[in-house]
C-alpha cells in the first residue's frame, strides 16, 4: 500500500477519536453519566481483621493468595505444634508456636499496606479504546476509566 493510504487511515482514526471525545455541536447528549462507586478499603479495618483472624486483613483487601498463605501457614504451624506437644517434643513445639505467631503477625502487620496498595491500584486511570454507534454514526475513541 502507498504511504498516503496509511496516513489517511491514521488521520481518520484520529478524527473519529476527537469527534467522539468532543460533544456534538447543537446536540444534547441523552446518555446519562455512568458513575461507579470505588470501594475504599480502610487500612485500620484491615489491620484489626488481621489481628482477629489469620489472613483476615488480606481477605478484606481481596488479596486472596496472600490470605490463603497466611491462613494456611498459621494453621499448618499450629497443627505441627500440637503434634509435637502430643509427642512430648517440647523444644520442637516451641519452634512451631513461634512460627505460627510469626506468620500470623506478618499477616496483620502487612494488612495495612495491602489496603493502601489496593486503594492506589483502584484509583489508577486506565485508557480503554471503544467503538460505538451514536446518532447513526460509528465513533471510535478512548475512554478513561478507574478500576
Amino acid at each position: 500500500m502507498l504511504p498516503s493510504v496509511y496516513i489517511r487511515k491514521f488521520s481518520l482514526v484520529v478524527a473519529l477519536a476527537i469527534g467522539a471525545a468532543l460533544p456534538s455541536v447543537g446536540h444534547a447528549q441523552t446518555t446519562p453519566a455512568v458513575t461507579r462507586e470505588l470501594r475504599h478499603k480502610d487500612p485500620t479495618t484491615a489491620t484489626v481483621l488481621g489481628i482477629v483472624f489469620p489472613g483476615g486483613g488480606q481477605i478484606y483487601t481481596e488479596r486472596w493468595g496472600k490470605a490463603a498463605g497466611v491462613f494456611g501457614g498459621t494453621l499448618a504451624a499450629t497443627g505441627l505444634a500440637i503434634n509435637a506437644a502430643n509427642n512430648d517434643q517440647h523444644s520442637i513445639e516451641s519452634v512451631w508456636v513461634v512460627g505460627a505467631v510469626a506468620i500470623w503477625t506478618y499477616g496483620w502487620v502487612t494488612a495495612n499496606s495491602d489496603a493502601r496498595r489496593r486503594n492506589a491500584q483502584r484509583l489508577r486511570p486506565v485508557f480503554a479504546p471503544f467503538l460505538d454507534q451514536h446518532n447513526g454514526r460509528m465513533v471510535a475513541g478512548l475512554s478513561l476509566e478507574t478500576y
